[in-house]
């Protein structure tokens, strides 16, 4: 998913002129830096600050971006898959019982 997204993103950005270092360039680039951020985040374990990424990255792209574009469908889709991961973990038995264990605090973004 993440690299499908990758690759509609640099394409768009090939059609749209995003060839000049134009501020628009710049913020789009950035949107795929923290979608990038988020991905490793995520590999890690950390979901908290991957989903705090992956909605900077997903602000950034409605912004400069039109909704039904691809590229925005794709990381409101993967933002959609982080946050339900986040409710089975949270939701989980087994994790509740390590979190106690080793007293880890779970962070809610708002």
């Amino acid at each position: 998913l993440v690299q499908s997204q990758l690759k509609q993103s640099l394409q768009m950005q090939k059609e749209c002129g995003y060839a000049g270092g134009g501020e628009e360039e710049d913020l789009f680039s950035i949107s795929l830096t923290m979608l990038n951020v988020g991905v490793v985040c995520a590999r890690q374990g950390q979901n908290a600050a991957s989903i705090t990424h992956v909605k900077a990255c997903f602000a950034i792209q409605q912004a400069l971006l039109e909704n039904d574009n691809e590229v925005v469908k794709s990381t409101a889709k993967y933002l959609e898959s982080l946050l339900r991961r986040r409710t089975a973990t949270m939701a989980s038995p087994t994790m509740t019982a390590r979190s106690k264990h080793y007293g880890t605090k779970h962070e809610v973004p708002q």
